[in-house]
């Protein structure tokens, strides 16, 4: 007799998926990965550019990979505030905030251009106002699944002339681990220039805002303001960027003799530089200080959402050529992420920084230039996973000491900046949290004075703001699964999945739809926990799972609606029905008996070839007649509600 071989696989498939940003290769970056360009005319939903700036790593970027369709930018007004312009103490108060600090995240939808100027269009409206003459720029903002910082990312600085630099931006959906600093210290508002001609005289107090050659009080000449957030040309006095008043959140510059430069601010406000030469006489009409003013506090509020860069400190003034400039400011770090967490191998200076810069620290006989302001951290993070400790500054600069035996003017110390965070670190990794910034240190004003003062504190008590949402075209971060797996278990199928961490997630549907793909139906639902770092397992059953192949998949619904899928899994019925078959080598007949499991099941027998020869309904037990078929190889097939079963059998 011929022999013939049959073999059946009946699988029953225990899949164990993540969704498949899991398994994303993850990408190492560091170096400059932001590109640049100043904005020049903008309407609704489209803008003009130049001065295009690209990143340096990857190399090989153009400017339609960096600002091309789809291509995902941040838009933002650096400057535009309106000030006092009065030359006396209240020159450089802030008067109206109007569109500075703006800023958003948006979607391009084109670029038209072979060479500057470009245009792009973006597939929505901007949700806020710009002002192209308030120093607007856009900023690439690379988008990755999962990210490694392996070395260490920084910035182009700020540049007012070319209006852009200054900022580092990116997204990573899933998680982002950090191995090493992204680093924007001293990126921020420039600070200010020294006296170019050198003037002597006596202490001037009277001169806030005056031309870089002024000589009013004899023939002294002053020191430059830091940058801050507000534009000389733009409220009408041009020029004027001289002198000891302080321009919003740059520092003043020393005024004749030898007055120390104010420190840059931001979150806090810088600190007043020193008052200059003790051997000087005064002016007429004025008080014995040269002393530049401390930039002023800005507002930071999450209904109100702007954000700037770190305010410049102003510059010492000099008459024997030794004073110090100012410094700059920090600069802005927005960084979106899932799960942020730390690689615990990476040097301990692992984390994100927007410090001013400090100042030198060994001046002359002249003034000493202030420190710069902290800049702007956001992280718009939904889980933090801290093994070990992250690092976040936005610290103030210290400002420069004076080196002589008598009194002169010793910088002022630079204010802090802002650590804006969308969730709070959670208790039990606070521990690993170092989210602190440090206002500036004030300069000495002689080599055995007492400084200075010192750049000021928080107003709030803490440089961290919590609940600050990032506006504009933002990717769903969604919720990180950890396993979702779907099998038989006695007569169901049952479906465990774990999330690593939830935000804001409201239930979870289990979805079943059959070999077809399109009977897709909800087979159990389960509330969410919500808000969760820390791993959370959940199961559901499916107590009438279909008889022959069925695929599963996870909904999540959040608290907004929105709606995250996990890919389907298959699972095949592989329940063994009870039954008995004799004889088996069989001649005349076999008989098939079984349990209430066949109740109304159907029996058919197949050729070898997959032909039906037979078939019947079961009840109890079941006898067929082989008497008349030939010799050979057989297949039983029984259909029962769940369950589909195949076995052999041998005629003689």
């Amino acid at each position: 007799m011929k022999k013939y071989f049959l073999v059946y696989c009946l699988i029953a498939i225990h899949f164990v998926f993540n969704y498949n940003y899991l398994s994303a290769q993850t990408t190492n970056i560091s170096g400059q990965i932001n590109s640049f360009a100043r904005v020049t005319a903008i309407t609704t939903n489209t803008i003009t550019i130049d001065n295009v700036s690209l990143a340096t790593s990857p190399a090989g970027a153009t400017v339609t990979s960096e600002f091309g369709n789809n291509k995902k930018i941040m838009i933002v007004q650096m400057k535009g505030a309106s000030i006092s312009t009065a030359n006396d103490v209240n020159f450089g108060n802030l008067t109206a905030l109007d569109n500075a600090g703006n800023y958003e995240l948006i979607t391009i939808q084109n670029i038209v251009g072979s060479s500057a100027p470009y245009t792009i269009t973006f597939k929505s409206n901007f949700l806020r106002g710009y002002t192209v003459a308030g120093n607007v720029q856009i900023v690439s903002v690379p988008e990755y699944t999962n990210a490694n910082v392996n070395g260490d990312i920084t910035t182009i600085n700020w540049d007012a002339t070319l209006g852009r630099g200054g900022v580092i931006s990116f997204e990573v959906k899933n998680t982002l681990t950090i191995g090493a600093s992204i680093d924007a210290s001293g990126r921020g508002f420039a600070g200010g220039l020294i006296n170019v001609n050198n003037g002597g005289g006596n202490l001037n107090s009277l001169s806030y805002r005056v031309a870089a050659t002024d000589n009013s009080c004899g023939t002294q000449y002053q020191a430059g303001k830091g940058e801050g957030i507000a534009d000389y040309a733009f409220n009408s006095i041009p020029g004027m960027s001289f002198g000891r008043g302080k321009i919003v959140n740059g520092g003043g510059g020393g005024n004749e003799h030898n007055g120390g430069g104010g420190g840059g601010s931001n979150f806090s406000m810088g600190g007043d530089g020193g008052a200059g030469w003790n051997g000087a006489g005064t002016c007429s009409g004025g008080t014995a200080t040269g002393a530049g003013l401390k930039g002023i506090a800005l507002s930071y509020t999450t209904s109100v959402n702007k954000i700037f860069l770190g305010g410049g400190a102003g510059a010492g003034q000099q008459n024997n050529n030794v004073a110090t400039p100012g410094t700059a400011g920090g600069g802005i770090i927005l960084v979106r992420a899932g799960i942020l967490t730390v690689n615990t191998g990476s040097p301990a200076t692992r984390g994100f920084y927007a410090n001013g810069t400090n100042n030198v620290q060994t001046g002359g006989n002249d003034g000493g230039g202030g420190g710069g302001g902290g800049g702007t951290v956001i992280l718009d993070v939904l889980t933090y996973n801290l093994t070990a400790t992250l690092n976040v500054s936005a610290n103030g600069g210290n400002g420069s000491n004076v080196n002589d035996g008598t009194t002169h003017g010793g910088g002022g110390g630079g204010g802090i900046g802002p650590i804006l965070l969308k969730n709070p670190v959670p208790a039990a990794q606070v521990a690993n949290a170092n989210f602190v910034s440090t206002a500036g240190v004030g300069g000495l004003n002689c080599s055995s004075c007492p400084r200075t003062e010192n750049g000021g504190a928080s107003p709030t008590g803490s440089s961290v703001i919590t609940g600050w949402n990032v506006p504009g075209d933002i990717t769903a971060l969604p919720i990180s699964l950890g396993s979702f797996k779907a099998y038989w278990d006695a007569n169901e199928v049952k479906i465990d999945w774990t999330t690593i961490s939830e935000i804001n997630v409201n239930y979870f549907e289990i979805e079943r739809a059959d070999a077809s793909m399109r009977n897709i139906k909800v087979v159990a639902q389960k509330q969410a926990t919500g808000f969760s770092a820390t791993p959370i397992n959940y199961t559901a059953k499916d107590e009438l799972p279909l008889s022959s192949l069925a695929y599963y998949r996870l909904k999540s619904v959040d608290n907004d609606g929105s709606i995250q899928y996990s890919n389907w899994v298959a699972v095949k019925n592989s329940q063994k029905l009870q039954v008995k078959i004799y004889p088996n080598p069989a001649q005349d007949y076999v008989v098939i008996e079984g349990d209430e499991s066949l109740d109304k099941a159907k029996v058919v027998l197949l050729s070898i070839e997959g032909q039906i020869i037979k078939e019947t309904d079961f009840s109890k037990a079941v006898t067929l007649q082989l008497n008349e078929l030939p010799k050979g190889l057989y297949i039983l097939k029984i259909i029962g509600k769940m369950q589909i079963s195949h076995h052999k059998i041998i005629v003689e």
